[in-house]
C-alpha cells in the first residue's frame, strides 16, 4: 500500500523530529487509495452513520428518560428539595462537560475507535451501578460519571466527517440529527411509562441492558477512521528528505507531547476566536432549550393536570395513550418540539449542501463558515417561539397551544447547533474531535447549570416575562451570528497554533 503525507505549511515550522511525534496533521493517506476512509463501502458508511446516531440516542435517553420519575426517586430517598430534582437530570450533562477534554484529544492520539469502544464499557458499568444505588448522593454521583465516560456526542460527529467528503456532510449530518431526534422527545415517554410499571431502576437498568447491546454490534462492525492514526501505523512521515520509516523513533520520546495534546480542546477554545464564539451561542441555545425540557413536566401538571404517564407524552404534543383516541381539534393543535425539530433537520438537509455546490459553481471555492447560513435563520426565528410558548402559558390557554411555541423553539435550535456541528468538522479537519470537545464541554456546562434557573425565572417573573428573558437572550446573538457567517473566515484562527 502506498502511502504519502500531506504537510501543508508544516515543512515551514516542524522539524523532521517532530513530524515522529504525535501531531495529526503530519500524517496522511492519499484519498485515491481503497483504504483510505472517503472510500469505505456506502453501505458501511452508512451502517456506522446508523450505529453512533443510535449510540447517541441511548445517551440522551439516558439523560432524560428519568425526568418524569424524579418526584419518585426523591420520594424514595425522602429529599424533597425541587433544586434536587433538577439537579438528578442535569448532573449527567457536568459529566459530560469534562468527557470530551480527554475524549477528543486521545482519539487524535490513539484513533476513533477503541475510545469510541472503553468509553461505552465504562458507561455501561456506571449505568449498572446507578440503577442499584441505595442513596440520592450516591445516584447522583454515578450518573455524573455515566456522563463523564460517554464518547458517542464527542466522536460521532467526527466519524462521519471521516468517513464523508466536505460536500456529503450536510445530508449525513442532517440524517444522523434526525436519527437523534428520537432521542429527547421519546425518552420523556417511555420513560414515564417504564417508571409507571415498573420503577425509576428499570429506566436505568433498561437502557444500560439496550447500550450494551448495541455495543456488540459495534465491536463486530466498526472498523478505524482516522486517517492520520491510519497513516501513523505505518510509520511513514514526510521528513526533509521525503518519506521515510520511522517506527522505531516514534515509540520514544513523545511524553511530553501527548500530554500537550490532552490540553489541545483548552487551546483551541482561546486560541480560535470563531470556535469561541459559536460555542458561546450554542451553549446558551442548549442550555435554554434543555431548562425548558426540565421544566416542562411540572409545568404541564400543574397548569393542565396531566398523570406521570400523560407528562411524557406532553412532550409529543400528545394528551392520551392511544393517538387514534384524540379528537380532530386535538389533531389540528398537535404542534411540538420534536416537529419543529424534524421539519428543521429536513431544512437543513436540504439546503446545506446545494448552498455550497452552488457557492463552489459560482466562486470557485468554499469557506466553512458558509455552513452557518441556516443558523441565521435559527437566531430569528428562536426568540419568537419562546415568546409564543410563555405568553400561552400566561394567558391559560388550551393545553396544546403552548405546543406551537415548543415547535418554533425545536424549529429555531436545530437551525443554530446542527451548522455549527458540522462546521467544526469542515473548519478544523484533524483537530475536528477536539474542536467538537469545546461545543460539547460549553453544551454541557449550560445544559448543567441554566436549568437550575428555571424554578426561580418562573416563579420571579411568571411564564410570559420569564420565557421573555430566554427570548431575549437568543435575539442577543443575531448581530454576532451574521458576522460569523460574513467574517468567520478572518478569526478562525491558525492551525499551527494549536498543533504539537
Amino acid at each position: 500500500m502506498t502511502l504519502i503525507i500531506n504537510t501543508p505549511d508544516s515543512a515551514e515550522h516542524v522539524d523532521e523530529e517532530t513530524h515522529l511525534l504525535d501531531d495529526p496533521s503530519v500524517y496522511d493517506l492519499n484519498d485515491s487509495l481503497e483504504s483510505h476512509p472517503f472510500n469505505f463501502p456506502p453501505w458501511y458508511k452508512w451502517t456506522a452513520v446508523v450505529l453512533v446516531s443510535f449510540s447517541s440516542i441511548l445517551n440522551v435517553f439516558a439523560t432524560i428518560a428519568i425526568i418524569s420519575a424524579v418526584p419518585e426517586i426523591l420520594g424514595e430517598f425522602h429529599n424533597p428539595n425541587p433544586l434536587c430534582s433538577i439537579l438528578v437530570v442535569s448532573i449527567w450533562e457536568l459529566g459530560e462537560g469534562i468527557g470530551p477534554f480527554y475524549v477528543a484529544p486521545l482519539s487524535e492520539l490513539y484513533g476513533r475507535l477503541p475510545v469510541y469502544h472503553i468509553g461505552n464499557g465504562l458507561a455501561i458499568l456506571c449505568l449498572l451501578a446507578s440503577a442499584a444505588s441505595t442513596n440520592l448522593s450516591t445516584l447522583v454521583a454515578l450518573r455524573f460519571l455515566s456522563g463523564l465516560t460517554t464518547t458517542s456526542l464527542t466522536l460521532g460527529p467526527c466519524i462521519m466527517g471521516d468517513l464523508f467528503v466536505r460536500e456529503e456532510r450536510g445530508r449525513v449530518m442532517a440524517v444522523a440529527r434526525l436519527l437523534k431526534m428520537m432521542g429527547p422527545f421519546g425518552a420523556p415517554v417511555v420513560g414515564s411509562y417504564v417508571a409507571e410499571a415498573w420503577g425509576w431502576r428499570w429506566v436505568i437498568g433498561g437502557i444500560a441492558i439496550a447500550v450494551g447491546g448495541l455495543q456488540v454490534v459495534a465491536l463486530c462492525v466498526l472498523r478505524e477512521s482516522y486517517v492520520p492514526v491510519l497513516a501513523k501505523r505505518e510509520g511513514k512521515v514526510l521528513g526533509k528528505n521525503g518519506v521515510g520509516d520511522f517506527h522505531g523513533e516514534m515509540k520514544a520520546g513523545t511524553t511530553g507531547r501527548r500530554l500537550l495534546s490532552l490540553l489541545r480542546p483548552v487551546r483551541m477554545c482561546f486560541l480560535s476566536p470563531m470556535l469561541f464564539v459559536v460555542s458561546f451561542q450554542i451553549a446558551t441555545t442548549y442550555g435554554s432549550e434543555y431548562l425548558l425540557l426540565t421544566t416542562i413536566a411540572p409545568v404541564f401538571r400543574e397548569l393542565y393536570g396531566l398523570s406521570l404517564g400523560e407528562v411524557g407524552w406532553a412532550f409529543m404534543g400528545r394528551r392520551q395513550l392511544n393517538p387514534f383516541a384524540m379528537n380532530s381539534w386535538d389533531l389540528r393543535l398537535t404542534v411540538h418540539i420534536a416537529a419543529g425539530s424534524v421539519l428543521g433537520i429536513i431544512f437543513y438537509g436540504m439546503a446545506s449542501d446545494r448552498y455550497l455546490k452552488y457557492k463552489l459553481e459560482r466562486d470557485g471555492v468554499v469557506e466553512p463558515e458558509n455552513r452557518l447560513l441556516g443558523m441565521i435563520v435559527g437566531a430569528f426565528i428562536l426568540p419568537i417561539g419562546y415568546l409564543v410558548y410563555g405568553w400561552t402559558l400566561t394567558c391559560s390557554t388550551q393545553w396544546t397551544t403552548p405546543l406551537i411555541g415548543t415547535a418554533i423553539i425545536g424549529f429555531g435550535t436545530v437551525l443554530i447547533r446542527l451548522p455549527v456541528q458540522n462546521y467544526v468538522v469542515d473548519a478544523f479537519g484533524d483537530y475536528a474531535a477536539s474542536a467538537t470537545a469545546v461545543n460539547i464541554v460549553a453544551e454541557a456546562l449550560a445544559g448543567t447549570f441554566v436549568p437550575l434557573a428555571g424554578p426561580p425565572l418562573y416563579s420571579g417573573l411568571g411564564y410570559g416575562w420569564g420565557n421573555g428573558v430566554l427570548g431575549l437572550c437568543a435575539a442577543a446573538f443575531i448581530p454576532a451570528t451574521i458576522a460569523a457567517f460574513t467574517y468567520g473566515h478572518l478569526i478562525r484562527g491558525d492551525p499551527r497554533r494549536w498543533s504539537d
